[in-house]
């Protein structure tokens, strides 16, 4: 299991979470909260570098909440971008979207909290790491 694997199950022992309960609570039937801990930035000649999440206008946290349909910022931004397409497979969640001439994709691993997103336009794309749980 990866670092960032074991934030997510840490802060659920914390929370006095167990480890199924944990599991059902990333499907997407409460709101989670999502902390990038990588952000990369690849052009369109696959050149990729690590770069901050400012730099690449990105948030630190997100709130992802199935239910309401949205991905939004947290923090000054209020961001938010609508939830067009959901899916659950495998222990994961997958949510999809569009909006200002870009395409989104957010795959979240259920037992971990494991996140990967990509943010992408005809020529860049924004490749995210992170983990997410239940607040």
């Amino acid at each position: 299991m990866r670092t960032r694997d074991w934030f997510g199950m840490a802060v659920a022992i914390l929370l006095g979470i167990g480890p199924s309960a944990y599991a059902q609570a990333l499907d997407g039937s409460v709101p989670m909260l999502c902390a990038l801990s990588a952000v990369h930035d690849c052009g369109e000649w696959g050149r990729c570098d690590r770069v901050s999440a400012e730099a690449a206008n990105v948030p630190h946290f997100v709130r992802i909440d199935v239910g309401q349909g949205t991905v939004s910022a947290v923090g000054q931004s209020r961001r938010s971008a609508p939830i067009q397409q959901v899916e659950r497979r495998d222990g994961r969640l997958i949510l999809q979207g569009g909006q200002e001439s870009r395409a989104w994709s957010i795959l979240i691993a259920g037992e971990s909290g494991a996140l990967s997103a990509t943010v992408l336009d005809e020529s860049s794309v924004i490749a995210m790491f992170g983990t997410c749980t239940v607040p």
